[in-house]
């Protein structure tokens, strides 16, 4: 249940104390008005939310200003306290309202986060937070997890404990093994920009792979943004992975360990190949072959300057082993 609560003193609070003096309590959420009123309506997406992970928006801090309004959602009924120990003193710098926040001034402790943002093509945005935590687990954890509130947006961008959709996940320490479930729900159909918006800790010095399941593309989202057309509508909770896996492999790594992948870069492929590829071929969904080339390299690109985007694209690469790999991705 959510109810409406707000800071009583003439002080800013800390949301880490008190929700950890608050057991009852699993999130907050901070109105942030970031879309435009439209036909005299509010969008009831425009929250910020915040538990023990971190804030769906990057910047959030552990913050709220004094006489600052808030939503609480309690997992249980009973009191909530708030007593002197939450003030921050000379710390009441994040305040939120229909204005711009307030630039935000205090350093805290990095911790292991990543945040990446959804984008439409009318520029609307979702975002979502993923956290790595020694206070929680795998699973659902009260304070650490937190679902999407997003549903009322054209596009909903989410991960998944199990089937569960949530805008806040907490998991256990970070460790490259460790894989995310990440999907969508589409009211429209639009071009779709999904990238990274901040990271912190341990996923700094990491590259961040992302899983195209539907088309078989593997992209390095510290490279560059991710970018597809969605010309259905629906939900799509199985589309991407995230995942660390091999994640500081360079290209040399890449060779050595024979994979094959394909990045998509402005007006062309890149192709990174574990064998020297003879020969390639690039058909669009008709059977038409679009390009054909005979590189005889491990690491090359593919112009496709004339290729109309948002194509699909059938690539088949005959590697110097005689060996032939298939795989499907999209022009952007």
């Amino acid at each position: 249940n959510f109810n409406l609560l707000g800071n009583p003193y003439p002080t800013a609070i800390d949301i880490d104390l008190f929700l950890g003096n608050n057991g009852n309590v699993n999130e907050i959420r901070l109105w942030n008005h970031n879309t435009p009123i439209s036909g005299g309506q509010f969008n009831p997406s425009d929250y910020v939310i915040y538990n023990l992970s971190g804030g769906t928006t990057p910047g959030v801090t552990n913050n709220i200003g004094s006489s600052q309004g808030f939503m609480i959602r309690s997992i249980s009924g009973g009191s909530v306290v708030f007593n002197n120990d939450y003030k921050l003193i000379d710390q009441n710098n994040q305040f939120f309202k229909s204005q711009n926040l307030k630039k935000n001034t205090i350093n805290k402790d990095e911790k292991d986060r990543i945040w990446l943002t959804m984008t439409d093509v009318d520029l609307v945005k979702d975002n979502l937070l993923i956290g790595f935590f020694e206070e929680s687990t795998d699973e659902l954890d009260n304070q650490y997890d937190s679902y999407s509130g997003s549903q009322a947006k054209n596009i909903s961008f989410y991960s998944q404990i199990n089937e569960a959709k949530m805008s806040i996940q907490g998991l256990g320490v970070f460790s490259e093994d460790k894989t995310i479930e990440l999907g969508f729900d589409s009211k429209i159909s639009t071009s779709i920009t999904l990238g990274i918006s901040k990271t912190e800790g341990a996923l700094k010095d990491s590259n961040i792979y992302l899983v195209d399941n539907l088309l078989g593309v593997t992209h390095n989202l510290k490279e560059s943004d991710y970018q597809f057309e969605q010309s259905t509508t629906g939900n799509f909770p199985n589309r991407f992975t995230l995942q660390f896996a091999g994640a500081a492999l360079d290209v040399d790594d890449v060779i050595a360990n024979n994979e094959f992948i394909i990045s998509n870069e402005f007006e062309s492929l890149k192709i990174n190949s574990g064998k020297a590829v003879n020969n390639i071929k690039v058909y669009d969904l008709l059977g038409r072959m679009l390009i054909q080339e005979k590189p005889n390299k491990k690491s090359f690109n593919l112009e496709t300057s004339t290729i109309k985007k948002g194509t699909v694209l059938l690539i088949e690469a005959t590697l110097e082993n005689g060996s032939i790999i298939s795989r499907k991705t999209i022009k952007f």
